[in-house]
């Protein structure tokens, strides 16, 4: 009661229902996750309806409260909790953090790097970061175009896909936040 915001962290089935709802995605042939795909229509059905129940309760307990939700699949949960009640709410994912690390796999920056200043683009989980993103002084693509040639061979390279990466960079001109999403759409 009288929350300055809310914060919704929850899997609705645990872990082993979002497996069998990829297993029975990946035996109809469709790749499956949390936040695309059969399994995520499956995940969707399980989560909207409590996610809605907490985002009801917050209009008598604390109205001007913002719900920050962590959960996947976030797009449909924002979307029904702006639609169907008076509560705000705002998805939060983790996902766009993995640009540090990858920056790092493949430059040796450091992760966390207080110098890495970047800003991201997208729809849901097919984000590309935007092309003034810098480290320092340099600018995170003007680095990718500088050290093309040897980004295949560095020791980080394997970590962050570059390999199905790089293709992507290419036609794109800018660097995706890699989470595999991307990947599979371009690649299937």
């Amino acid at each position: 009661e009288g929350a300055d915001f809310v914060f919704c962290y929850l899997r609705v089935g645990g872990v082993a229902a979002l497996e069998h709802d990829k297993r029975v995605a990946a035996a109809h042939g469709f790749h499956g996750h949390d936040d695309f795909g059969p399994s995520a229509v499956m995940l969707t059905a399980r989560t909207v309806p409590v996610v809605l129940d907490i985002a009801r309760r917050m209009e008598t307990l604390c109205p001007a409260a913002p719900l920050l939700i962590f959960s996947n699949p976030i797009t449909n949960l924002v979307d029904a909790v702006t639609r169907y009640t008076n509560t705000g709410a705002i998805g939060l994912c983790s996902g766009v953090y993995n640009v540090a690390w990858d920056l790092d796999h493949l430059f040796g920056v450091g992760a966390p790097n207080p110098d890495l200043s970047y800003r991201g683009g997208g729809l849901n989980h097919l984000s590309w970061i935007l092309p003034d993103s810098r480290i320092g002084d340099k600018l995170v693509m003007d680095m990718i175009w500088e050290a093309w040639d040897d980004l295949p061979h560095r020791d980080g390279a394997a970590r962050c896909a570059w390999d199905l990466n790089a293709p992507l960079v290419l036609l794109d001109r800018v660097l995706p936040m890699n989470n595999g999403h991307h990947i599979h759409f371009f690649y299937h």
